[in-house]
């Protein structure tokens, strides 16, 4: 929550500064990091325990370095990375490459743009703990697909968005869909994993933004130069539908309990 705190103000912050120079926006995020290292450097204490005998060793590299080779041949977790990274894809599209699209297609300033993702950071922050209330009753893959349904309408809406406030319904759409399937997913994994394997897998896990990252971008903007703005989302919307196939392939395949946060 704190995070989306920080997200709520900073599109705002920037966008601000941004309409002044561009440069002050980044000197101003450059700032706001040197003071984040100055509060660690000088308040953060350490949370590892003290050992009882200083000789002792914490880690085993061996153990620690290895394990990944059996994670691969967990099909289940496997497949559920696929889809996972299939519904990061549809977010990266939208964080990294709206901003750009709407203020080439439809002139959607700065200043006015970043009070898109501040919606979302503030939806987080406000309906998150209400919205977990809800889904922790029922099975996770079911949960994962309506989350994957919402990502999949948000990005296709973008295409047949004519200004901020189209924009910004999608947004909301897709907060909607964040608010459903993130706390789905991170006690799927936990429960997919044998206890002494959950650091590896939620490892893995977190991957898939990453993986997303590298591949939506290139994937929007090849899209962009081939087929049009509009084919962006399009190929966004098509990629998020696969994603809620996936989803509803492993329920059938394999039913999970119901949430336990």
């Amino acid at each position: 929550m704190s995070n989306n705190v920080g997200i709520a103000l900073g599109p705002v912050i920037g966008g601000v500064l941004a309409v002044t120079s561009y440069k002050l926006a980044f000197y101003g995020a450059a700032a706001g990091m040197v003071v984040y290292s100055l509060l660690l450097l000088l308040f953060a204490v350490e949370t590892l325990p003290r050992l009882k005998n200083p000789e002792a060793k914490i880690f085993q590299p061996k153990e620690n370095i290895g394990g990944y080779g059996d994670i691969l041949k967990d099909i289940p977790f496997i497949s559920f990375i696929a889809a996972f990274t299939l519904v990061q894809v549809c977010t990266v599209l939208v964080w990294v490459l709206l901003g750009v699209y709407a203020k080439q297609n439809y002139h959607v300033p700065e200043s006015q743009y970043g009070l898109i993702p501040t919606a979302n950071a503030i939806m987080v922050v406000t309906f998150q703990l209400a919205f977990t209330r809800v889904t922790k009753r029922y099975s996770h893959l079911p949960v994962l697909m309506l989350g994957a349904l919402f990502f999949t309408k948000a990005t296709g809406s973008v295409a047949i968005g004519q200004g901020f406030w189209s924009f910004w319904i999608s947004i909301v759409v897709m907060t909607i869909g964040k608010l459903i399937l993130v706390p789905t997913a991170s006690p799927y994994v936990a429960n997919l994993a044998p206890a002494d394997k959950r650091g590896r897998y939620m490892s893995l896990a977190g991957l898939t933004w990453g993986a997303a990252s590298g591949i939506g971008p290139v994937f929007g903007g090849f899209l962009n130069d081939n087929l049009g703005p509009q084919s962006i989302w399009w190929g966004g919307a098509i990629i998020g539908l696969l994603s809620v196939m996936s989803f509803l392939f492993l329920s059938v395949r394999n039913p999970a309990p119901t949430s336990s946060y």
